[in-house]
């Protein structure tokens, strides 16, 4: 079997300690009360510009030539599979930079949450295991390493443009044709870009022996944040589903009166409800 080098470190909290605090010195507290011996172990995960790391409800490890790998595939050792599979996304921290959630629909890629350094994600399906609720459908989020739903301010199809962004940074791409395609323009620029200072989005990522079962005032204080935290993100995808309901009263009335409206007038309307909707 290959041998795969993935762009990772298995860390103590005493190494990473510092690097919390600066971000989340609140939770940075919770987890100095329940790992005062360092005994549980994290990896701290370096992902380049676009990588994925969760793709469709599946989290993927980088590997030091730039990729990444589900880690469910028979090349990722048993020994990280046995760390970090305790839920289907773990515990995730934001250590630098930013990581974009999303939702992918045929040809369109649906934001949901944008992460700064500090904030964390895998929260919903960590509660499953802690709240022993059997879940068998895999998520549907998508995390990527930076902004997913950047776009071009000038025209998407200005080949000429498009042409000099080529030679400049010696692409291999056409010029995208519509929204979906841009991001990858992006993300073949960042590749481009291969020196030692390169960006990219480190992710500490809390291994199995975090949750274990506890009944210390410690683990009580920590889970408590932590259900805090899920439930202010459960809060945004509800003003989502508030928004789904809005439309749909919307384009019932489009139905009643018979309209047809232009699909650019219907896109210009349904971001304006978003925005209304902060």
């Amino acid at each position: 079997m290959e041998n795969i080098k993935f762009n990772l470190e298995e860390v103590k909290w005493a190494e990473v300690r510092d690097e919390v605090y600066l971000v989340n010195p609140e939770f940075a507290d919770k987890c100095d009360s329940i790992n005062k011996f360092n005994k549980y172990s994290l990896f701290k995960i370096k992902y380049p510009y676009g990588a994925s790391i969760v793709n469709k409800g599946e989290f993927c490890l980088p590997t030091i030539d730039g990729k990444t790998i589900s880690i469910k595939d028979e090349k990722v050792p048993e020994y990280l599979k046995n760390k970090l599979t305790y839920s289907y996304i773990p515990l995730s921290l934001v250590l630098n930079n930013s990581s974009e959630v999303s939702v992918k629909i045929q040809n369109r890629v649906i934001p949901r949450n944008f992460l700064e350094s500090g904030e964390l994600f895998g929260l919903f399906e960590l509660m499953n295991v802690l709240t022993d609720i059997f879940v068998t459908d895999t998520p549907i989020w998508n995390v990527s390493a930076g902004a997913r739903s950047a776009f071009m301010i000038p025209c998407i199809s200005d080949t000429i443009g498009h042409n000099r962004i080529r030679k400049k940074y010696n692409l291999n791409v056409d010029a995208p044709q519509n929204f979906l395609e841009q991001w990858q323009i992006f993300v073949d620029i960042a590749k481009h870009n291969t020196n030692k200072n390169s960006w990219n989005n480190t992710i500490l990522v809390f291994s199995n022996e975090w949750f274990e079962q506890q009944d210390t005032i410690g683990y009580i204080e920590l889970y408590k944040y932590l259900v805090n935290q899920c439930w202010q993100q459960f809060a945004l995808l509800n003003d989502f589903t508030g928004f789904s309901i809005l439309w749909s009263f919307f384009t019932n009335e489009i139905n009643i009166r018979n309209l047809k409206p232009r699909a650019y007038l219907i896109e210009t309307i349904k971001y304006l409800f978003l925005i209304a909707k902060g």
